[in-house]
């Protein structure tokens, strides 16, 4: 059961975006993703998301954060590429803001 689940305050827990995304693989994507989905998902987040922002507190994590990172990846990678790695980020922060309220709604549109 996740700390959402069991009704804890995450606003004021320590964890780190790299333990919520997961989290987030193992109670959501993988369950409701086709597995080559679920892998191309896991493959983003563990390869270029948490290398890059896994190590800010969840609650700590900015608009500003996220640009830097995006404008990061658009000197390595294309902008198809990049804007795969924004939806992965995306869903993973929307369902952190609809499940908990983690975090704000402004840092996954």
């Amino acid at each position: 059961m996740s700390d959402a689940e069991k009704g804890l305050d995450l606003k004021q827990s320590k964890i780190t975006l790299a333990e919520y995304l997961m989290e987030y693989l193992e109670t959501h994507a993988k369950p409701n993703f086709k597995p080559t989905s679920y892998d191309t998902e896991k493959t983003i987040i563990e390869a270029r998301i948490i290398p890059a922002l896994g190590k800010i507190k969840l609650q700590s994590l900015t608009p500003r954060t996220i640009k830097s990172f995006y404008a990061e990846l658009r000197t390595k990678y294309s902008k198809d590429y990049v804007k795969n790695i924004h939806g992965v980020l995306k869903r993973a922060l929307r369902l952190a803001y609809t499940e908990s309220g983690i975090v704000g709604r402004r840092y996954y549109e």
